[in-house]
């Protein structure tokens, strides 16, 4: 081959060839350097959706104490905590991004495939944490309460962080058979155990009281308590029973069906009002004044309104909506909503431990409890909830707790 074969003219080499041809080494080196990098963030990056967008190009460090720790592209790290974390896409595990992409569409059944998937070839642990903490979330979408409660329970025995037990199975252990539950239980106390201080140990107990919840049918219907509670007021025409007195063998037929009258929030909600509701609720909300009327369906309606948005009043909201179901449940018996209002205020103890609205929840959860037949599970609840009270902040509800807690004194040895 000839030296002038090998040689080529200027004219043959392209002009931006030619200008990189003339920079210097270093600028050359540079130049590569940003392209590969520019390439990198594009075709190999992780995302992190919040606040209902995804934020592309990041890479993910991890997830710590809780948190989820990543870089955007130009380098500036942010931390933020994973409740607010509503998905992940790594890119060293493909098949996450497909699974944010079937629960954005609605499929969580393949959402669940490429979890699982993800979880069985993950090695960093928390990786296959935050799988587990989505496959719960799925599980409960989808129904599967033992599902859902195995994934949960592998989180607490893994003695994960307990930011990724803040949202136990709640809607599917609402519905689980009573073996499921039985079973639950059993498994529960025996991890409470071998847990002992840890701080997962809390977690394991609001989940074992969920499966004792009011939601929880007993194995035959059961009369209602009898009780002071005035959802709706007292008839006129007669003295109301005594705290533990069996209602009336009249037949209901031929009593009628008592609808509660409007009541102005001027009344005493001690006494006769329709409802008694939370002492530091405010009283100038609509929701509440309709409740304060003895108008539940209306008050269900506009409350369920606003559960379907971003409500930054979540725990009244929950609060409000188990006293209008628990309230129609008196009216018409229906045990389907004694089970609902029991699963709006269970809602509110293990979402909202710090509210207003808990200790109320908690004693109104005891209540329907006891209305479906489980006095053993609403005497339960009244003794976790009375050093929970405070008496000079709180006094309708600690008059309200010590009435029902007398209420349950004939059943008791």
């Amino acid at each position: 081959m000839t030296m002038a074969r090998l040689q080529r003219t200027p004219s043959a080499i392209p002009p931006t060839a030619r200008s990189a041809q003339r920079r210097p080494p270093a600028a050359r080196l540079l130049a590569a350097i940003v392209a590969v990098a520019a390439w990198a963030a594009t075709a190999r990056a992780d995302a992190v959706k919040l606040g209902g967008f995804w934020i592309d190009n990041v890479t993910v460090q991890g997830i710590v104490d809780g948190r989820v720790l990543y870089i955007n592209s130009i380098g500036t790290e942010f931390s933020r905590p994973i409740q607010a974390l509503e998905g992940l896409k790594l890119i060293a595990y493909p098949q996450l991004g497909l699974a944010q992409e079937s629960i954005g569409a609605g499929n969580d059944r393949l959402a669940v495939r490429n979890l699982l998937e993800v979880q069985r070839k993950a090695r960093e642990p928390w990786v296959r944490q935050w799988v587990s903490y989505q496959l719960v979330d799925v599980y409960n979408r989808l129904n599967e309460p033992a599902k859902a409660a195995d994934t949960f329970l592998s989180l607490v025995r893994e003695r994960a962080d307990v930011a990724y037990l803040a949202k136990p199975p709640l809607e599917s252990l609402a519905r689980a058979s009573e073996p499921t539950k039985r079973e639950l239980s059993t498994r529960l106390t025996a991890l409470l155990k071998e847990l002992g201080n840890e701080p997962q140990a809390e977690p394991a107990r609001k989940l074992l009281d969920l499966v004792s919840s009011p939601a929880t049918p007993s194995p035959a219907p059961a009369r209602p308590v009898a009780s002071p509670y005035p959802y709706a007021p007292p008839r006129s025409d007669a003295a109301a029973p005594a705290a533990g007195t069996p209602p009336p063998s009249t037949p209901a037929k031929a009593r009628g069906p008592e609808r509660p009258q409007p009541v102005t929030a001027a009344q005493d909600r001690s006494s006769n009002a329709a409802v008694v509701l939370a002492d530091r609720i405010d009283a100038q909300d609509p929701i509440t004044q309709l409740l304060e009327a003895g108008e539940f369906d209306k008050a269900l309606s506009e409350v369920d309104k606003l559960l379907s948005q971003s409500d930054d009043q979540m725990p009244m909201r929950l609060y409000q909506r188990g006293v209008a179901q628990f309230a129609l449940a008196q009216q018409n018996g229906s045990r389907d909503q004694y089970m609902d209002a029991g699963l709006s205020f269970m809602r509110v103890v293990t979402y909202f431990p710090k509210s207003a609205y808990a200790t109320p929840s908690l004693i109104e959860a005891g209540f329907v409890s006891a209305q479906i037949g489980r006095r053993d599970v609403a005497e339960k609840l009244y003794d976790k909830a009375k050093p929970l009270i405070d008496e000079p902040t709180e006094p309708r509800y600690a008059a309200r707790l010590e009435q029902l807690s007398q209420s349950l004194a004939p059943t008791k040895n």
